[in-house]
């Protein structure tokens, strides 16, 4: 019984450790190898857990820029899933938005022709660009639409507002047409 358990307590050990590590915490080492856990696996499983915790740690660093560099947009940034459900989205979405609802997805944007473009995107697998006006044609704010396909489904929309732009562009439209008009009479 002695023997029984001196054999068996050490894969305890182990077993404690490895409960550690599920939970979260990749500090958990099997330090004491002398005669208890075999050397070799418990070296292993500190491999495992010291790779555990770097590649974790490099994870939160790169979640952390993709936050930074999302902040830093003024551009409504969406990442949509295969189901058409909004799981990521820049801060300049809602500022851009203020009636926009994760929930209820890309309906909530209230952009006519937002969704024929990202099923457009999405069916193709092409990159897609579109100008769409919001409301009533030259009364509402004016989008510069990319819907950008990636693996399994998933889809980014950048947004931008380019009201300004847009109007300039149309009067300076009017402009030459009617100088053009003027110098041909």
């Amino acid at each position: 019984l002695l023997a029984a358990r001196w054999t068996s307590a050490p894969w305890g050990d182990l077993g404690k450790a490895a409960r550690r590590v599920l939970d979260g915490d990749f500090a958990a080492r099997l330090d004491d190898v002398r005669g208890s856990i075999p050397e070799k696996p418990a070296h292993a499983f500190n491999e495992m857990a010291e790779h555990l915790a770097r590649s974790l740690q490099l994870s939160r660093e790169r979640e952390d820029r993709m936050a930074a560099v999302l902040s830093a947009s003024d551009r409504a940034v969406l990442l949509l899933d295969r189901e058409g459900r909004v799981s990521l989205f820049s801060p300049a979405t809602t500022r851009l938005f203020p009636k926009f609802n994760p929930e209820s997805g890309v309906a909530s944007l209230s952009l006519q022709g937002l969704a024929q473009l990202a099923e457009e995107a999405v069916s193709t697998e092409k990159p897609m660009l579109r100008v769409i006006e919001e409301g009533e044609l030259g009364r509402g704010r004016v989008f510069s639409a990319q819907a950008v396909p990636l693996a399994q489904g998933e889809l980014v929309l950048n947004l931008g507002e380019i009201t300004e732009d847009f109007r300039l562009e149309r009067v300076k439209a009017y402009l030459v047409a009617n100088v053009s008009h003027e110098l041909r009479t």
